[in-house]
């Protein structure tokens, strides 16, 4: 038998019929039902405190609390305002430590992707340098295509090469990446 689902247009439902529902997902898309878009921060607030009332495991409230901001695509000075009618909420201690969370997750993820840049970025110049010092001006004729390498393990694998290569032909023996 095949699942059932509904169809939903949910822009063409009110956001004051779910204002007080004890259903989690209809709080979750409260932002993208109808409603004037002067309320985009009180319909935000009052999808994150369902959201919080009603989902008890800590991953799903902080995982849909940023789907609840991006539905309300909430300009800055909104996010300034729905933080602070969050912090006099009655669930300001959960929603503070959601909004905590979810910005030490972004300075986590910020700080993989940094030094997965520099560590990319050491090892074009270390390539770089190996080349030059080897083969010259026939070796840095490569860097063109090396450059658009975002694969740290192929860039390591080239590397790796340069050590033994003869020729700049042997570093061209990995295959560049293709543009579609």
């Amino acid at each position: 038998m095949l699942p059932y689902y509904t169809l939903c247009d949910l822009g063409r439902l009110s956001v004051d019929d779910y204002l007080e529902s004890r259903n989690v997902v209809a709080r979750v898309l409260m932002p993208l039902m109808k409603y004037a878009r002067r309320r985009r921060v009180e319909v935000c607030l009052r999808a994150l405190e369902g959201l919080i009332e009603f989902e008890p495991n800590w991953d799903k409230r902080l995982k849909y609390s940023d789907f609840v901001v991006q539905y309300a695509k909430l300009k800055g000075p909104e996010r300034v305002e729905l933080e602070r009618c969050l912090a006099q909420s009655t669930s300001r201690e959960v929603a503070m430590g959601l909004f905590q969370e979810a910005r030490d997750e972004a300075k986590r993820e910020g700080f993989q992707q940094g030094r997965r840049e520099a560590l990319r970025e050491g090892l074009l110049k270390a390539i770089q340098f190996g080349l030059e010092l080897k083969f010259g001006v026939a070796g840095l004729a490569l860097m063109s295509e090396i450059q658009k390498i975002q694969d740290l393990d192929l860039l390591n694998a080239i590397q790796e090469t340069l050590k033994i290569a003869n020729s700049p032909e042997e570093i061209r023996l990995w295959e560049p990446p293709t543009s579609h």
